[in-house]
């Protein structure tokens, strides 16, 4: 079962990196050593840079958990953490507490899991390269906060550096529900699209609007 949200476009407070901007490469060495010497150490820079060891956690731990589970996919509509004055009592926190306090039988078992993560755009939630769009600001963040849970701590990241959120959905056993909220950032993080918003407004587009 799916159930999807609407994101309204807020602006962000502090530092946010910027959809589309790109980090130069090293170039590469004739020598083949050398060439996979290069991709190794940029995969461990990557890992370090957006929470690559421990960041598998919640869907290793999904995956032998056999407990039916209701995920939260997207972007910061469901990843909230970051614009709460209290982080540590984000989205899947609450939800969770309020799960294991229904008085319905089935509903108290559901467990919570987060793979949403802010700033995710329809256009990377397939693959999210962090070269792309940039989510070191948010995991650095998760990692100065006392959460009580270890799947709280990371993102959910591959070993080369990226975010496969359909793939880690896959990962986990026994989902019953999938909350996704997208849409928001396509605007918010793409200048193009914000332009063609906007002059879809004026009266000489009125004959153009779909």
């Amino acid at each position: 079962r799916l159930v999807t949200t609407r994101q309204s476009t807020r602006p962000h407070h502090g530092t946010v990196p910027q959809h589309g901007s790109s980090r130069s490469s090293a170039s590469t060495a004739p020598a083949a050593w050398l060439c996979a010497a290069t991709v190794a150490m940029v995969a461990v820079a990557q890992r370090r840079r957006c929470g690559g060891t421990k960041a598998r956690a919640a869907v290793q731990n999904g995956a032998e958990d056999n407990a039916p589970k209701v995920v939260l996919m997207g972007d910061s509509v469901l990843d909230n953490f970051f614009w709460l004055e209290t982080p540590k009592r984000h989205l899947r926190v609450q939800l969770q507490d309020a799960l294991a306090k229904s008085r319905n039988a089935k509903v108290k078992q559901l467990k919570c899991v987060n793979l949403a993560v802010d700033q995710m755009t329809t256009f990377d939630f397939v693959e999210r390269k962090p070269q792309d769009n940039p989510w070191d600001v948010y995991a650095k963040a998760r990692r100065m906060v006392a959460f009580e849970d270890d799947e709280d701590k990371e993102y959910v990241v591959d070993g080369d550096g990226a975010i496969r959120s359909v793939e880690n959905l896959k990962q986990l056993k026994n989902v019953k529900w999938v909350v996704l909220s997208l849409g928001g950032n396509d605007v918010y993080l793409n200048a193009e699209v914000k332009g063609k918003l906007v002059s879809s407004l004026l009266p000489q587009s009125e004959g153009k609007r779909k």
